[in-house]
């Protein structure tokens, strides 16, 4: 990873390019200010673009983060080359702004070149997302920002959380608008949105990473900040209905038994008695959880044995909402149109109305806009995380490979790592989540 040398003028420059960087006191606000964004989706400001638009506090935020790309451009230049797993969705977003040839076309063929302009503040998304994980990763090589990082996330995430959980005892209100309102049925996920994915993939992010965090003798945070963000992004997660997430968890759970049996045992007796003891604390924790496990698992599966049977067909038939029929149309559709397959229909090019406007599949709607070249470029992303040596650190080696081998499962079920208005800051959170994770790589430090 990063190696700082002091040796020869041209390191010489490079090192204090770097000092000048990791101190720069808004860039490192900047990016506090970006991973709050991430939990607080709310909009800021309303505009109409197609229909009722919003902007967020990282459409703002990410202002100043293409601001700072241009200052230190040289040093970013050289992590984009150096640091691989950067490189490759460097090459994804790339390819990504390439095939907006086509999406403009398209555009201009139906009268909907409002449409393409919102496609360009998609594709502004896909870029801060990404970038605010490459300046988290730098800002890393000052001693001990890691931690602060970390504890700021654990500090957002207990107050998201917390504001969930107040929304369930009827102590706040729905925070969205009338029309989000409707449109999901008034389903309470505080200030992340009001779709169950995101608040059900957020906490599955938190939880995997508070928990490696926990596991990780090298990074020093509070350990009772730890155990409560741990407790609470795992209740958030059961609450929030999402099915998906569900899955999720138990891969990562799988995952980490096979890893490190002996540790997953310790692990499981220490914090499922202190879930318990919270769920006691009071009636209406496990009432609601129990009741949101009742009807949006137990009562959705037509065939009780099929969870003794483990007949995953059925089940996914009974809980998958539609994806299978979802998921089938967009693949006969790629068959049957074989031009698709090399470059795609154009990123977020929806005016084509194949098959649904989405496959619910990663793996499909990739190919689907940006064909198998940006399958490889996407998918080769997430690939180079299996990749990354992190033996010195065991605790985050568990939470990294876990957290991805949990990805690629999920992309089967859902665009959770894309830019779609409904899914918000997920790709952001995860990029930021990373780049802690291999920061610890960073051989020196600033102080």
């Amino acid at each position: 990873m990063i190696e700082l040398q002091k040796d020869g003028d041209q390191q010489n420059n490079a090192y204090l390019l770097f000092y000048k960087i990791v101190n720069d006191r808004l860039l490192y606000l900047s990016t506090l200010a970006i991973i709050l964004s991430y939990f607080y989706n709310l909009p800021i400001v309303k505009y109409s673009i197609i229909g009722d638009n919003e902007f967020r506090l990282y459409d703002i935020v990410g202002v100043f983060l293409l601001m700072f790309h241009f200052k230190y451009n040289v040093i970013l230049k050289g992590v984009l080359a150096k640091i691989q797993i950067f490189r490759w969705f460097w090459n994804l977003f790339k390819w990504a702004s390439t095939t907006l040839i086509i999406t403009l076309f398209v555009s201009i063929y139906n009268d909907k070149i409002m449409f393409f302009v919102q496609t360009l503040l998609y594709l502004f998304h896909l870029y801060v997302f990404f970038i605010s994980g490459v300046f988290v990763y730098i800002l890393c090589l000052k001693k001990k920002r890691g931690e602060k990082y970390i504890t700021w996330l654990f500090q957002l995430s207990i107050v998201t959380s917390l504001v969930v959980i107040f929304q369930n005892f009827e102590l706040i209100p729905f925070l969205w608008s009338d029309s989000y309102k409707k449109s999901y049925s008034g389903f309470l996920s505080g200030t992340l949105g009001p779709n169950k994915i995101v608040l059900g993939m957020t906490f599955l992010y938190i939880f995997i990473f508070s928990t490696s965090v926990v596991l990780e003798r090298r990074i020093k945070v509070n350990f009772f900040l730890t155990a409560f963000t741990i407790l609470l992004s795992f209740y958030a997660l059961v609450i929030s209905g999402s099915r998906t997430s569900y899955v999720g968890f138990f891969v990562f759970i799988g995952f980490f038994a096979y890893h490190s049996f002996g540790k997953f045992l310790s692990y499981l007796l220490v914090f499922a008695s202190l879930f318990f003891v919270v769920l006691l604390i009071n009636d209406k924790l496990y009432e609601t959880a129990e009741r949101v496990i009742d009807g949006r698992v137990i009562k959705k599966v037509k065939n009780i044995d099929d969870f003794e049977n483990a007949n995953v067909g059925n089940l996914y038939e009974d809980l998958g909402s539609g994806r299978k029929s979802l998921s089938k149309r967009n693949a006969y559709f790629l068959l049957e149109n074989p031009i698709v397959l090399p470059f795609g229909m154009g990123f977020n090019n929806r005016l084509i109305v194949v098959a649904g406007d989405t496959a619910h599949n990663m793996y499909l709607q990739v190919i689907k806009e940006l064909g198998l070249v940006g399958f490889f470029l996407y998918f080769g992303w997430l690939l180079q995380y299996l990749l990354v040596n992190l033996k010195v650190s065991r605790g985050f080696s568990i939470g990294l490979k876990g957290l991805i081998i949990s990805v690629l499962v999920t992309a089967f079920f859902g665009e959770q790592l894309y830019i779609y208005r409904a899914l918000f800051g997920l790709l952001g959170l995860f990029c930021v989540i990373t780049s802690l994770y291999i920061s610890v790589l960073h051989k020196e430090y600033f102080d």
